[in-house]
């Protein structure tokens, strides 16, 4: 993540692809990681025909985040990415 006021997940594929999601002063952004290579790309939200990111963390506590909901269906890279989690309250 890119400094004290980012917070995002990284979301792994069953094929070791990750898609990384993070909020920080540029908004809401996807980041595919292809298993095969050492770039990530950019995901455009333009991209994507479904975009829903609410990530929420306290920051005031930036060690115990806490988080939920992902569901994203983008093209990218010649392909497609979908994805869906949910990650309520992850900290104790």
């Amino acid at each position: 993540m890119d400094g004290t006021q980012s917070f995002g997940v990284d979301l792994r594929g069953p094929d070791g692809n990750v898609v990384r999601v993070v909020r920080d002063q540029h908004g809401e952004r996807l980041w595919l990681y292809p298993r095969s290579s050492a770039v990530a790309l950019p995901v455009e939200r333009r991209a994507c025909s479904e975009w829903k990111l609410e990530l929420f963390s306290d920051p005031s506590d930036l060690l115990t985040p806490v988080g939920g909901s992902v569901s994203f269906t983008c093209a990218v890279g010649g392909g497609k990415i979908d994805g869906a989690a949910s990650f309520e309250d992850c900290g104790s």
